[in-house]
């Protein structure tokens, strides 16, 4: 347990200090502690979280030598600053980016009542994602594994436990998406965000060269379900999913401007009041599946989200999604906040929703909780649900304090 809390120090301290040496905060950063970073309670959403904050660190970083450095002066040194930062940053982001993966497997196997444990290639076990990832930052290109068993068992469990890591990655990607679209990206986040997209796809080349994980077991668990998927609608699907994103498009023009203006904030691209769409692929228990996501704005403090998921090999199942979002005021403190209510339901007879609100603690402080309740055939409930408290139905149930930087 000590180790645990010296891993969080250190981590959200560096994080405090780059930001109290940051005069330009106009991007949301946040620190936090979740319920979802305990090893028996670990979910996707609090990796998402943990993440998203490690990026405010090398945003925070980014901007303290563009802005307050003569590099962020002319056009070329801002080229020459943003190229050398975003090398850079790939180093120091590498185990974030394994240990999101992981987490994937290990949170649904968590959520089948399981406590995983996650092991670099040749290194020690850890039930900790945070001794995890601590142990990661000098082994850039090793590979791990994470070694979970469950005691509830769905149908097909062990499929969506090996598709969870690159299930995991797109979602983080989804969550850089609402973070652009609700609150403003930076463009520092441009190798987090690809990495999210692109697992798939590197997966599978790597599956092409004799590797033998994730998608080999997943092409043998589907085939035996008699479902025909090669490394080749791997790749192709998370082509698809990097191209025909607009929020990709938003992170490029971005770039471009920052070389052009110094102004790195990443914003949305909409066509009136309707967020231009973003496209996610996913592996499912019975098959691969693409996902529009779009929302409506009807006032500058309300949203429509919504999402069409279409299963397009495998079994033929459509899921939709509606749900509502409204900012709860204004100032610091609500910078990341909001009420978020979510519907889903298909054509498989799988159905769920999930809600969550920020609750002002003080001026730039924020409690949230969130709660929801999923039938197993909801594929977003498959993918991300906190618990199974049956082989058929599970549930949500968190907390994060927040403080707004």
């Amino acid at each position: 347990m000590r180790s645990n809390v010296r891993a969080v120090t250190i981590l959200w301290g560096a994080l405090f200090c780059t930001q109290a040496f940051s005069l330009d905060q106009k991007s949301s950063r946040t620190l936090s502690v979740d319920s979802g970073y305990l090893p028996m309670a670990a979910t996707p959403r609090a990796m998402h979280t943990l993440w998203r904050e490690y990026e405010g660190l090398g945003s925070g970083l980014f901007d303290i030598v563009s802005q307050e450095t003569p590099v962020g002066s002319n056009f070329v040194t801002r080229l020459l600053w943003g190229g050398a930062m975003g090398f850079a940053w790939r180093y120091a982001n590498y185990t974030f980016f394994v240990a999101n993966h992981e987490l994937g497997h290990g949170a649904r196997g968590v959520s089948a009542g399981g406590l995983p444990t996650y092991q670099w290639t040749g290194g020690v076990n850890h039930t900790s994602i945070f001794t995890f990832i601590g142990d990661g930052f000098l082994r850039f290109g090793s590979g791990a594994q994470t070694n979970a068993t469950w005691s509830v068992n769905p149908t097909n469990w062990t499929t969506a436990i090996s598709a969870a890591g690159m299930n995991n990655s797109m979602m983080f990607a989804e969550s850089l998406q609402d973070e652009v679209y609700y609150y403003g990206g930076h463009v520092q986040q441009i190798g987090a965000y690809y990495q999210g997209l692109s697992d798939a796809y590197y997966y599978a080349q790597a599956t092409d060269r004799g590797f033998t994980g994730d998608v080999s077991t997943l092409i043998s668990n589907w085939a035996a379900n008699g479902i025909a998927v090669s490394t080749t609608d791997f790749r192709t699907g998370s082509l698809v999913a990097t191209a025909a994103n607009f929020t990709t498009l938003a992170y490029l023009w971005s770039a471009l401007r920052y070389v052009g203006t110094g102004d790195p904030t990443v914003r949305a691209f909409s066509l009136g009041p309707v967020k231009l769409p973003d496209v996610s692929f996913f592996l499912n228990r019975s098959g691969l599946s693409y996902r529009m996501r779009s929302a409506l704005k009807t006032s500058a403090t309300t949203w429509i989200p919504f999402s069409l998921e279409y299963q397009y090999k495998g079994t033929a199942i459509v899921e939709a999604s509606l749900g509502l979002r409204h900012s709860n005021g204004s100032g610091p403190a609500y910078r990341k906040g909001a009420f978020s209510v979510q519907g889903y339901a298909n054509t498989q007879a799988g159905f769920g929703a999930r809600l969550s609100n920020d609750f002002k603690l003080g001026s730039k402080s924020i409690l949230t909780v969130g709660t929801g309740f999923f039938h197993v055939n909801c594929l977003e409930g498959e993918r991300s649900m906190d618990r199974l408290i049956s082989a058929v139905f599970g549930v949500d149930a968190w907390a994060r304090f927040g403080v707004v930087l």
